[in-house]
């Protein structure tokens, strides 16, 4: 019987010459999602990408589904529409842009013709930002059964607009209302040699504020891509995300969640993602990704397999 890879694939990362980082291994022998990407470019414009992804369970595959998005671009070659099928009807995403090519509203509409999220930009000394927001996702309880939620379909919408506050060309706080025109969050930001040092996260409820979390960046190995970490008003880590690099480019990047509940390590190699490690402690497994591109950059396949670990 054929594996999808006959060997098992490592990665050996170094910071130096000493120093032994991580080794990412893949084992091919493991392999239960296959997802394979096909590209089809006019005048150097993406006008197709077809994504064929098969299910393997005691190597056999056992599921496979295919789906293709087209692009449609305007005389500017600008994008203005995705249509992604997998069933009979696209799923679409449709892009608005200012005279001036800014992109200033994107639409996606369902297979079944609801607008399911809308968001509108507007531009700022630091880039364009989300000044509104409204998105609707099927509701699922924690308790309920995933068949049936998707036999009676009820959604949760999540609707807010932003407000941003300059002072010397710099973001000082974004203020989020909610679609009542409440206040519900504030975040503050603190520069430092023009980079930002310190977010601070308020939530707002009966027009009192208080501190969910507060955010510290550190540029010591990057000026682009800072290690970061959050604290709590106890001052326990919630979140933080460690960077290694090595000759200046990233080869390791150790994200962490919820405590420490989700861990999430990304192996890099000449500025591409070729692997990933997701596990966590509440869950008894961990999802492993493999990715190879294409001498031009476009991703060209997605391996994958979950194995159980020790964790409670």
């Amino acid at each position: 019987m054929k594996h999808i890879l006959l060997s098992i694939i490592s990665l050996t990362l170094f910071s130096g010459c000493r120093d032994k980082i991580e080794k990412f291994v893949f084992d091919g022998s493991k392999v239960s999602e296959n997802t394979s990407y096909y590209y089809e470019f006019k005048s150097d414009k993406l006008i197709s990408k077809t994504e064929k992804t098969f299910i393997h369970m005691f190597g056999r595959i056992v599921d496979s589904m295919i789906t293709k998005t087209t692009y449609e671009y305007d005389k500017k070659k600008l994008l203005i529409r995705a249509n992604t099928y997998y069933k009979q009807k696209p799923e679409s995403e449709i892009y608005e842009y200012l005279s001036n090519d800014s992109l200033v509203n994107k639409t996606f509409i369902s297979d079944e013709g609801d607008t399911t999220l809308w968001e509108k930009y507007a531009y700022f000394p630091d880039g364009r930002k989300t000044i509104f927001h409204k998105e609707i996702t099927l509701h699922l309880a924690p308790d309920q059964d995933l068949k049936q939620a998707f036999e009676h379909k009820t959604y949760d919408t999540t609707t807010y607009w932003n407000e941003f506050e300059y002072a010397d060309h710099f973001c000082k706080t974004i203020k989020q209302y909610d679609r009542n025109n409440i206040l519900r969050k504030v975040v503050d930001f603190q520069y430092h040699n023009s980079k930002i040092s310190k977010e601070t996260y308020h939530s707002v409820v009966n027009n009192i504020s208080v501190i969910g979390k507060t955010k510290y960046y550190y540029y010591s190995k990057s000026e682009k891509q800072p290690d970061s970490f959050a604290l709590d008003p106890n001052n326990d880590t919630i979140e933080s995300i460690n960077r290694i690099f090595k000759n200046n480019d990233l080869v390791l990047e150790t994200e962490i969640n919820d405590y420490g509940i989700r861990t999430f390590k990304r192996f890099y190699e000449g500025g591409k993602k070729i692997g990933e490690i997701a596990s966590g402690k509440n869950i008894n497994h961990r999802i492993v990704d493999l990715y190879t591109y294409y001498p031009d950059g476009n991703k060209k396949q997605m391996l994958t397999y979950r194995e159980k670990t020790n964790s409670h």
